[in-house]
């Protein structure tokens, strides 16, 4: 299958950035039962992102071992893929929907969900097969995307500070 060495890279990259995170965060905040709201949200965020980003690098080979080849096999990736970002993105912003604004501001959540909204565009015209590059490029800018979403989630949790007044 084409790609399969880089997406069991970014597999095991996406568990190993899951876990890293759990410890980190269980450092910083070594009380969960005094979390804030701020930092269980943050957390959840990053580790279904993480965890998307793993589920997503390792859906080709499913999907390759269930029959499908070639350029089937990344325009149903790329389809699972839109669904499954999409409802990622949507569940992210509404629960962090109270702390837009406070860590990177309003006009980096907006640069984030415009750059979704491109990687979704992309996954679209794969499905469709109206990319002009390799199938498999397509996809796996996506899986990326979703890895590098995680990553933004666990800069908001571990560098940038709690809101100030934010309890548990």
């Amino acid at each position: 299958m084409e790609g399969a060495d880089i997406l069991l890279r970014v597999s095991g990259l996406s568990i190993a950035f899951a876990g890293f995170v759990s410890i980190a965060v269980r450092f910083q905040h070594p009380d969960h039962r005094e979390w804030s709201a701020y930092v269980v949200v943050r957390f959840r965020n990053m580790l279904e992102v993480s965890l998307s980003a793993l589920f997503f690098a390792i859906l080709p080979f499913a999907l390759f071992h269930l029959g499908l080849s070639g350029s089937r096999l990344w325009a149903a990736a790329s389809a699972v893929l839109i669904v499954g970002l999409s409802l990622v993105t949507l569940r992210v912003y509404r629960r962090a929907r109270p702390y837009i604004g406070v860590d990177l501001g309003r006009g980096f959540t907006r640069l984030t969900l415009s750059l979704t909204a491109l990687v979704l565009i992309a996954q679209v015209l794969n499905v469709l097969g109206r990319m002009p590059v390799r199938r498999f490029g397509v996809y796996l800018v996506g899986v990326f995307w979703v890895l590098f979403f995680a990553a933004i989630q666990f800069l908001r949790l571990v560098v940038l500070p709690s809101p100030v007044g934010d309890d548990a």
